[in-house]
């Protein structure tokens, strides 16, 4: 009996180490993701871009970095509610998650504002990528949650090879500030551009 007290114990012991495990492991999940969201931080779009550039270590993909900007968004907040708001940031998540590769990093990166990061073959997939996230965005239906209003994304994004992720943030940016000025609710560099660039 006295065997079997100590085996008790000892397992006991086992369930709440793994417990204390599982919980570090939650708590260290929660640390990098957008509590909105779900999707990641900016310090785990960090971590994981990352592991991103060892997992793919000596490839020649390019890295595709994208900026994706809901335009109009204050309009949202100021006529409908911040609830409302919030409600259009998750579905504008869930549909962005659904629409890229499993393989693709989103983050939320502030705001209204998301990132998109993975690996691609050139810019003909990294515009067509895009394009079809500015596309689900723009043929949702956001009735419920907005009325007769509706909902479109602008989008910058730069692709490089080698690449800096500083230096391709900052050529994104540039490109979503293009796509803003030019209309919003596209994409830039258009298609056209990168033809005569190439």
């Amino acid at each position: 009996m006295r065997g079997s007290g100590r085996h008790s114990a000892w397992i006991c012991g086992r369930g709440l180490q793994f417990t204390w495990q599982e919980r570090l492991r939650l708590a260290e999940q929660q640390a990098q993701q957008d509590p909105l969201t779900g999707l990641l931080n900016r310090r785990g779009l960090d971590i994981s871009l990352h592991r991103l550039h060892h997992e793919h270590a000596g490839s020649e993909l390019p890295l595709l970095v994208a900026l994706l900007d809901i335009d109009h968004f204050k309009s949202v907040n100021d006529r409908h509610s911040h609830t409302v708001g919030d409600s259009v940031l998750r579905t504008v998540a869930h549909l962005l998650t659904d629409t890229a590769r499993s393989d693709t990093l989103l983050a939320r990166y502030g705001g209204e504002e998301f990132l998109l990061a993975a690996r691609v073959t050139d810019h003909t997939a990294a515009h067509a990528l895009l394009e079809r996230c500015r596309a689900v965005i723009e043929g949702y239906d956001w009735t419920p949650l907005l009325g007769d209003r509706s909902l479109t994304i602008s989008v910058g994004y730069a692709l490089g090879r080698p690449v800096t992720f500083a230096s391709a943030l900052d050529l994104a940016d540039q490109h979503l500030y293009a796509a803003k000025q030019a209309g919003r609710n596209q994409v830039h560099p258009v298609e056209q551009a990168l033809a005569t660039r190439m």
